[in-house]
């Protein structure tokens, strides 16, 4: 299968752009297909998440504690909460070429399933000041992370770019469509997954697609603590897309 191309650095957010003429249509889960070559990028890649690493069996649909920790990021250093050669044992940590990268201007979504849109092209929910992206690549896996800060370390805002996309994750469970640089994209259905310990704020979730005929099934956690957010996604083929658990913990590390 052809997978499509990952997705764009978001360095600023054009929020004038971000909003004008965005069309989002819910589908049934028959027959979706996705079309666009570039759509679902941030999801290449391909193994489950892990049962170890602090996972739970089961949790919550959006998992936050009780006291949001009040740590926040600085544009200027979103990069040294981004993941490096040596932070994940047996991977390698590269930074995504340019035609890799989406930017929020690049989707065109509205109402209840845009900020999922926005996560499953490859970029970030809400209206972040910067976003800073990995590959992970080991072990037959490619996954995909994106960081984001938000203007003024606003812990606020960070918190409802993850409420937006747990809200979405509900409202489009059935699946709906979107466009990436003008290609619509399709997916079948989405359906909650184990949420991570040790984040402010985490959710996680698995979606199905179809690529010319082809059956695909991603997984993407986000992950909050303070103002920053972080996105981790894989895609792979008969339902083995994963996440793998020291790929979501030498985040949460680089998180806290």
């Amino acid at each position: 299968m052809a997978m499509p191309r990952a997705h764009r650095h978001q360095r600023r957010t054009d929020t004038g752009r971000n909003r004008s003429d965005m069309r989002v249509t819910r589908t049934g889960s028959a027959g979706v297909r996705v079309v666009a070559v570039v759509g679902l990028v941030l999801l290449a890649g391909c193994t489950a998440v892990g049962s170890g690493g602090g996972l739970e069996p089961a949790g919550p649909r959006l998992r936050a504690q009780a006291e949001p920790s009040q740590e926040a990021v600085s544009t200027a250093g979103l990069g040294a909460l981004a993941l490096a050669g040596g932070d994940v044992a047996g991977h390698t940590v590269r930074e995504p070429a340019p035609d890799e990268r989406v930017e929020q201007r690049d989707v065109e979504a509205e109402g209840p399933c845009r900020a999922l849109a926005y996560v499953l092209a490859g970029t970030a929910a809400g209206t972040p000041s910067a976003t800073t992206a990995r590959r992970v690549v080991g072990s037959g896996t490619t996954t995909s992370v994106l960081l984001a800060a938000q203007e003024g370390q606003d812990v606020n805002a960070a918190q409802a770019a993850v409420a937006a996309v747990n809200q979405a994750a509900d409202d489009c469970a059935g699946g709906f469509a979107y466009r990436l640089r003008g290609q619509e994209q399709r997916i079948a259905g989405v359906t909650r997954e184990v949420a991570p310990r040790g984040a402010d704020q985490a959710v996680a979730f698995g979606v199905r697609v179809e690529q010319d005929g082809t059956r695909g099934y991603g997984r993407v956690i986000v992950l909050r603590k303070g103002s920053s957010i972080a996105y981790l996604s894989a895609l792979g083929t008969g339902g083995n897309a994963a996440v793998p658990a020291e790929v979501v913990e030498a985040q949460l590390v680089k998180l806290s």
